[in-house]
């Protein structure tokens, strides 16, 4: 066949007969060659050398490249070239070379070595880099007629779960739940348990967006009142603020806030931090809450509110619109509560020592400091201030008490006694 072959070249002499030679160059696909410098050994692998920053990484040796566009730069029809131009063909043409050629795909490589940080949009970040809660699920999907435009959805707590069957054993579950708001006043929570993640994270958003509440707000910017909501063992306190206050919260609380379209709260978390539990804690409370109008009517009295930033000019929030008129004072009570806090809080009131704002540290004013200081060093670095706190217990000692103490020197440290005499020899601090 071959000797046929050759005889038929002989008399062809156009056509061309070209061996091709074989080698692991042409035998072995790119990326088999890059995994022999790429590939880490399993013990490596498990040390994490594959994940360093420095390691060499694969690269696309084709990027910057057309085909049919080479080192001789010529121009050929149908690869980097149209096949008819007009009403004539184009024709195979050698064009001038292109100088900067090699530089561009020397930058477009050198690139590929280079750390680059992605860089997520805030809509898609979550509460933490490693954890999927918080991050946004986009709009919930049609249900029927019904469209949810400006609607939003975040996951709020994702985990997988174990179930023990008894014919198959332990089963895989994902549980997803997922908060739904449009940032004026809509807002809904959902729970789905699959096996697919993708599923349950698509059915708690269809859950959430089919139990719809609607949440009043106050002045478009916050609460109406300061309340209080227990749901088994979290316990949330809220309270309101002036606008620019900002949210100053839990994350869950905030990430609700911004579903719902509150700007301005404080909330205050005591007990257990289930996330389910504090967006139900959350969510009742708001829906307890009563309007400016509801309290009005309820006592038939004016609604009057005084702020400092006013310098305490009362302000008219809500009359009663009933169909009677307000009550005077001789048709008030003398023992009526109208305190509004203790209203909003159902006749209790609240613990001063819990309040919104941090009480004054121990170490804010400047005669507590130096009893607070050396407290702290003597419950937590007693073993380097020993000897100090021991002369600064034995100064706050009254004259009388230090006398017993001196008659009895076996008991206590003569040396420190001594520092105490030559430090404060005449000086005797108050008892604190």
């Amino acid at each position: 066949m071959l000797g046929a072959l050759f005889h038929y070249v002989k008399k062809c002499p156009q056509v061309m007969l070209m061996p091709v030679r074989t080698s692991i160059y042409t035998n072995v696909t790119a990326q088999d060659l890059w995994k022999t410098i790429t590939s880490v050994s399993n013990a490596g692998a498990k040390r994490g050398r594959a994940k360093r920053r420095g390691a060499t990484k694969f690269k696309d040796l084709n990027l910057g490249q057309r085909i049919g566009q080479g080192k001789s730069n010529i121009q050929w029809p149908g690869l980097n070239a149209p096949v008819i131009q007009g009403r004539e063909p184009v024709p195979i043409v050698e064009r001038p070379p292109d100088p900067m050629r090699e530089q561009r795909l020397l930058e477009v490589r050198n690139r590929l070595d280079r750390f680059r940080r992605l860089s997520i949009p805030p809509s898609e970040r979550g509460f933490t880099g490693g954890s999927p809660a918080g991050k946004s699920l986009g709009q919930p999907e049609s249900i029927n007629e019904m469209t949810f435009e400006n609607f939003d959805s975040r996951l709020i707590e994702f985990k997988t779960l174990q179930r023990t069957i008894g014919k198959i054993g332990r089963k895989k579950f994902t549980s997803a739940f997922v908060a739904v708001g449009n940032g004026q006043g809509l807002v809904g929570y959902g729970k789905a348990l699959t096996q697919d993640a993708q599923q349950s994270l698509q059915k708690a958003k269809t859950v959430a967006a089919r139990q719809l509440l609607y949440i009043p707000i106050c002045d478009g910017h916050t609460i109406f009142h300061d309340f209080y909501e227990a749901y088994y063992f979290t316990k949330v306190r809220c309270e309101k603020r002036p606008p620019g206050y900002g949210l100053r919260c839990h994350r869950i609380i905030a990430l609700l806030c911004r579903l719902i379209g509150i700007k301005d709260m404080y909330a205050k978390i005591d007990g257990a931090i289930n996330p389910q539990n504090v967006t139900k804690a959350f969510l009742r409370g708001l829906l307890k809450q009563k309007t400016y109008q509801d309290w009005a009517n309820a006592k038939q009295l004016h609604l009057v509110e005084y702020r400092p930033e006013d310098d305490y000019f009362p302000r008219l929030l809500a009359s009663p619109n009933n169909g009677q008129p307000a009550r005077t004072s001789l048709e008030i009570d003398p023992d009526e509560d109208l305190d509004f806090e203790r209203l909003c809080f159902e006749g209790r009131t609240l613990d001063k020592r819990q309040s919104a704002e941090q009480s004054e540290p121990w170490y804010a004013t400047k005669d507590k400091t130096r009893y607070g200081w050396y407290k702290y060093l003597r419950r937590r670095h007693w073993e380097t201030v020993q000897e100090n706190a021991t002369i600064e217990r034995l100064a706050r000692m009254d004259e009388n008490r230090y006398d017993s103490y001196y008659r009895y020197p076996d008991e206590y440290h003569t040396d420190v006694l001594k520092q105490l005499k030559q430090r404060v020899p005449h000086v005797w601090y108050p008892r604190v």
